[in-house]
């Protein structure tokens, strides 16, 4: 088999840290795709500057030096020999110990499946191995390997959000604090903050690992901006009774499980039929409560924002 050695780096990025990402280099060629982004430097840096990029997925060398291919910007790649002097570099998450099966660069498999997920991005792509036959001069058969691309999913928020998986899909999360001055304030002002800044409504947590996700955002809302001395902090979430004693509420955002994960102080038949909005306090069990849409702060307490959920910069 004409391969070239194979050239695996290690990817120190702490964002992956249960597996490892490292380059395999073969010998090859890019067919098809959109916008690479050319590189200035050698090969090697080239192949570093890829694990370091998010969304690097595949680097092409050329005559002028090197390409970065972007996750949806590589359809088709072609497997060449020693003779075409051209490389191409596979980003792909592989055990600490090097496959036995050396037909790099997915090693005996046919498809498989890298995906990548971090505070702001989420991504699944797969690559497949294609091969055909063609007849040579001669009337010899001659075998012919390509890989595909192929984009699962992509997701990414802006720098305020965070990326949640729901059963509706992926969706992006903010949580948002009021701004100076009026650093406490009622149920009204949430919809007006959620709409700002690529926002699009209130949201509240589709299950309860989402919930505490909530919480830990909390906590660093107000550990950088606490807006006051307050020893309590509420953040008002989607959902408003639909009559006073009911225990149903409508809801601004479709893509949650609406109440279902909102693990109340006080179920909603038992708190005060007119308190009809919904507020949540970080840091605490049981800590989504049914209170007046009027609650703005006192002496120990201030309703600090909202989660809103948010548009994502880039998706498929």
């Amino acid at each position: 088999m004409n391969l070239l050695s194979l050239l695996i780096l290690p990817f120190l990025s702490p964002i992956q840290s249960s597996s490892d990402i490292r380059m395999v280099i073969v010998w090859g060629k890019v067919e098809s795709s959109n916008t690479p982004v050319p590189f200035a430097g050698t090969w090697n840096d080239c192949l570093r500057k890829c694990l370091d990029e998010e969304t690097c997925v595949l680097t092409g060398q050329t005559a002028e030096g090197c390409q970065l291919y972007r996750i949806g910007n590589v359809t088709l790649v072609t497997k060449t020999d020693a003779t075409s002097g051209t490389r191409l570099g596979f980003k792909r998450t592989l055990p600490t110990k090097c496959p036995t099966n050396n037909n790099a660069p997915l090693f005996g498999e046919t498809n498989v499946s890298e995906t990548y997920s971090s505070e702001t991005m989420m991504y699944q792509y797969s690559i497949r191995e294609l091969h055909y036959w063609e007849s040579s001069v001669s009337g010899d058969p001659i075998e012919h390997v390509k890989w595909q691309f192929s984009v699962g999913y992509f997701i990414q928020c802006q720098n305020d959000s965070f990326v949640v998986v729901r059963e509706s899909g992926r969706c992006c999360v903010s949580v948002r604090p009021f701004p100076s001055p009026s650093f406490c304030q009622n149920r009204a002002a949430a919809p007006g903050l959620c709409s700002t800044n690529g926002g699009i409504s209130l949201t509240g947590p589709a299950d309860r690992a989402e919930a505490l996700l909530y919480s830990e955002k909390y906590q660093q809302v107000i550990k950088n901006q606490p807006g006051g001395t307050y020893t309590i902090y509420h953040f008002w979430l989607d959902g408003y009774r639909t009559a006073e004693g009911s225990v149903k509420y409508s809801m601004d955002d479709p893509t949650h499980s609406g109440t279902t994960a909102y693990d109340w102080d006080k179920r909603p038949e038992n708190a005060e039929s007119n308190f009809m909005c919904v507020c949540m306090t970080p840091g605490s069990s049981r800590n989504f409560f049914a209170h007046s849409c009027g609650l703005t702060f006192n002496e120990e307490y201030c309703v600090r924002g909202a989660v809103c959920r948010t548009k994502p910069v880039l998706s498929s």
